[in-house]
Order: structure tokens, then sequence, then C-alpha cells
């Protein structure tokens, strides 16, 4: 298998070059992000308001007052059955509910805005990146997607969860040329540089981590293969994308 992985801080390109891989290269377009996107879609949980699950927790004294709440209590118990739901569907997981509501208060999301997930991406038809850019939305669409993805998948199922999910897509596609647009984690990046694949940093002026999470991190240099800086046009970062891939994996790591 043919990888190529595209690393670099939000709003570096990575989606752009990995556009031109497909269109240019015959790659297909495969992302770690990809089915957690779907679970938190599915989980539909608030984006604003002013009450968050875990601050009616504390003044209310504690779960099940939060669950029998007059005004709130029948989203607090939606929340934890949509994320019993889920994590039964996706991972097997059928922990007691004490456990979830830990996860749950760790996640903590809104109760009482009028914007949810799923609704936010049907106003932006299903643009991912909009809702993370989102004037209003954004940030804390980012949060939630950072603390699922990490502080609860990967702490409760693996460091490789991700990877274990996007494997399963891709062997399920049958296909051979592959690029995978947001490898951020050094379990990630061993995936692909295991399975004989590239990883491509891009950079951009003035783009820097969107927040502290460990997402943003960036990665041990040793993943890194090659290094294209996005300070040009869109026809310059094609073409040292170009140049990029036409390294061995070998080579480039030993560059």
């Amino acid at each position: 298998m043919n990888i190529t992985g595209l690393h670099g801080f939000a709003r570096s390109g990575k989606d752009t070059a990995g556009m031109h891989l497909v269109e240019h290269h015959n790659a297909t377009r495969f992302a770690f992000g990809d089915t957690l996107k779907e679970q938190m879609a599915a989980l539909d949980f608030r984006l604003d308001g002013t009450l968050s699950l875990a601050m009616l927790a504390e003044s209310a004294g504690g779960w099940d007052a939060a669950a029998g709440h007059r005004a709130y209590g029948a989203e607090v118990r939606r929340t934890l059955q949509a994320y019993k739901a889920l994590i039964a569907a996706e991972f097997s997981d059928h922990r007691p509910d004490s456990e979830l509501v830990d996860d749950l208060m760790i996640l903590d999301p809104m109760l009482d805005g009028g914007t949810t997930m799923a609704g936010l991406l049907e106003q932006l038809d299903g643009d991912w990146e909009a809702a993370k850019d989102h004037r209003l939305h954004g940030p804390e669409v980012r949060r939630m997607l950072q603390v699922y993805a990490t502080e609860l998948c990967r702490s409760n199922y693996g460091e490789d969860v991700w990877v274990v999910k996007v494997e399963q897509k891709i062997h399920a596609a049958g296909v051979t040329d592959v690029v995978m647009t947001d490898v951020r984690f050094a379990s990630e990046a061993e995936w692909v540089v295991g399975n004989g694949g590239r990883i491509i940093e891009i950079t951009r002026p003035g783009v820097g981590p969107v927040n502290g999470h460990s997402s943003e991190k960036g990665l041990d240099p040793r993943f890194i293969a090659a290094t294209v800086a996005n300070d040009g046009s869109l026809e310059d970062l094609a073409r040292r994308i170009d140049q990029a891939i036409n390294l061995s994996p070998i080579t480039a790591l030993a560059a």
C-alpha cells in the first residue's frame, strides 16, 4: 500500500494538499478523524448555551440531581443514553452507567443551547472545516472533537483506536494509494511509516496551534520524511508536494 500522511497545524493546508494527491495522483483520501466526526454528529450534543453538564451537576448536588432537574433533566438523561448506545455499538463497551457519567463529565457538553452538532453541520452542508472555523461555535466544535477523541476514546480504547477504525475503512475500500490528511499522534505516524508510507509536514507562516490540546503538540521529527512550506500559491504547494512524494520513504527519512 502506498500511503502519504500529511501533518501540520490546523489551516496549514493539509486538506488542500490531500485534494491535490486525490486529483492528480489517484490517491484515495482518508482521515483518522473521519469516524470520530461521524460519532460526534451522531451524539448531537449542544454547542452553545450558558450551562454545561458539569456545572449543573456541581450546583445541583451530583448526577442524580442533575438527571432529575426540572428544566434540564431530560437533556441530561438523553446525553447519557446517546453516549451509552453509541459506544456499545462502536466499541462493544458496556461499562456501568457510573463510569459513563465520569466520561460525560470530562466531555462536559452544554445543556441549554439551541444549536447542536448535527444541526450546525446541516446548516453548513456537512462541512466540518466550516464548523470548526465557525465564528460562534467553532471553538466548542474543536474542543468536543479533541476531548472525545483523546481524553475519552484514546484513553478508554487504546492509543490506536482511530488507527484501527481507519484501517478497517481502507481494507473495505480495497484501495492501494492512500493519503491520510490528519496525522497528529505518534501511534498514527507509526502506522503510516510501519506500512511503508511517508509523512509530509506542511508549514504555513502565521499558523500555529489552535489551542493547548495534546493533538496540537506536533510529531517527533523522526517521523517526518519531508517538510513543505505553504507560503506561496496553490501551484507552488502542489509542486512542492509532488517533489516530496517523489522521495522514497527511506531516502526522505535519512535526509
